[in-house]
């Protein structure tokens, strides 16, 4: 099952004439190298950047097709519930933050069992700032989304939190399937709560 989160970037903002691959779209395979720093040159000086999203690892909060407009933001002004893309290897992944740990961010994928790898903030590429989706323009800083994503991000902590707390205790084949079915039950809660939060 793919679970990586984005896989093509569209520049925004961009006033150089640096960058002439077709229709301004790069596919995640080409960001690096030139194109990986024309992404960063555009975010760093206040521009900003569309991805489109690939995966399931953010689903119901984010499908397939939907596109994000990523801008930067500096570590101290995110938030629990916060959707950032950040650089993993070669690949670029939006994920929900929850919880900031010394300046390290903590983020997980809502469909995701367990959390994230801490992430230091030179991986942060920026903070999602609206969603594209059904033709709608939806502000993840202002109205409900703002408060939705914060109680979905204290959520996620704990179903988070807590399958790591049953995947460092339980050992045993039977115990492996009490927590499968434990979690099952719980990520299904959440993610109906989460369904009835963003109308979906």
């Amino acid at each position: 099952m793919d679970c990586s989160n984005t896989t093509q970037a569209i520049i925004s903002n961009y006033k150089s004439q640096e960058l002439s691959t077709e229709n301004n779209i790069l596919s995640h395979q080409n960001i690096k190298g030139d194109i990986y720093d024309i992404v960063l040159k555009n975010i760093y000086s206040g521009g900003s950047v569309w991805f489109t999203i690939v995966g399931t690892s953010m689903v119901p909060f984010l499908v397939d097709g939907n596109k994000v407009l990523v801008r930067f933001e500096k570590v101290e002004n995110l938030r629990c519930g916060d959707l950032v893309t950040y650089k993993t290897g070669n690949e670029l992944i939006t994920h929900r933050i929850i919880g900031i740990i010394d300046n390290r961010i903590l983020t997980k994928g809502d469909y995701l069992s367990l959390p994230d790898k801490l992430m230091d903030k030179d991986s942060l590429i920026g903070k999602v700032i609206i969603i594209f989706r059904n033709n709608k323009n939806l502000n993840m800083e202002q109205g409900k989304f703002a408060v939705i994503n914060l109680i979905i991000g204290y959520l996620q902590r704990v179903i988070g939190l807590f399958d790591l707390f049953l995947f460092n205790t339980f050992s045993s084949p039977l115990q492996r399937k009490i927590e499968i079915k434990l979690f099952n039950v719980i990520h299904i809660g959440i993610g109906l709560i989460e369904r009835i939060l963003i109308g979906g």
